[in-house]
């Protein structure tokens, strides 16, 4: 009879020392799912997403180059060795598409010492975040989705957006808001006559050296803009109906 002295080797079934981690990424990243185990070799793995099996992913590592919406969802990995078979944690993977802006920041046209806010709505996956530029260029602490100016000059006039950031990253720029703001308004002064003629408008004022009148169609319309050849402190204009709809005297 022979006698094995020898002390038995314990089998040791898989133990997941490092499970796969959720994340949130924007369309086009990479996403990469990683697990760590222990246990009697050889060691198998399987991952699942949404409790199917893909195909070909058999190693410690789950990678898409260019990950879509599409490819968010619930992964997971069954780790198998001769001892016994265990199943990872649940990684909740979430692929965010570009925010979008729903109302859009709207020009203004303001007279220098008044208050103007510009505002954006936007969805996207949260927490969003907003950065406000003017010509390009970000606005210091402007990060809400509104922007005020509460006594605003000329120098403040220009080309004023928002980029939106959703928690994955990814970034929308909104429309361009055009600011214009305008000198004084001149109180003492006004249009005399308006006057229908000749199938148009005759507008007549009075008033001191250094008036302009302007015009615009709407006061939709960003920007006012000089009737030329309006320059002088008493004068009278012909327009023609449906030309613009609104007039203003300012004192340059």
């Amino acid at each position: 009879m022979t006698v094995d002295a020898s002390t038995p080797v314990a089998s040791e079934p898989p133990v997941i020392t490092q499970q796969p981690l959720s994340q949130t990424l924007a369309v086009g990243s990479e996403l990469r799912l990683s697990v760590e185990a222990t246990g009697d070799d050889p060691i198998l793995y399987r991952w699942q997403f949404n409790n199917f099996n893909i195909p070909g992913a058999s190693s410690t590592e789950f990678i898409i180059p260019n990950a879509q919406t599409e490819d968010s969802g619930n992964y997971k990995v069954v780790v198998t060795n001769a001892e016994g078979t265990l199943t990872s944690e649940i990684a909740v993977v979430t692929v965010s598409q570009a925010p979008v802006i729903t109302s859009q920041p709207q020009s203004i046209a303001a007279v220098a010492g008044q208050s103007i806010r510009l505002e954006v709505e936007a969805r996207g996956l949260p927490p969003l975040a907003y950065q406000w530029r003017v010509n390009g260029f970000n606005i210091p602490g402007a990060r809400l989705p509104q922007f005020s100016i509460s006594n605003v000059q000329e120098a403040d006039a220009g080309s004023y957006s928002v980029i939106v950031t959703d928690d994955a990253g990814t970034q929308t720029e909104s429309d361009v808001a055009i600011l214009t703001v305008s000198e004084e308004l001149v109180s003492d002064i006004s249009i005399t006559s308006i006057v229908f003629q000749d199938g148009g408008i005759l507008l007549r004022w009075e008033g001191e050296e250094g008036l302009v009148l302007q015009a615009k169609a709407t006061l939709l319309d960003a920007q006012w803009r000089d009737v030329p050849g309006t320059q002088g402190e008493n004068q009278s204009l012909q327009v023609t109906i449906g030309k613009s709809a609104f007039y203003r005297l300012i004192k340059r």
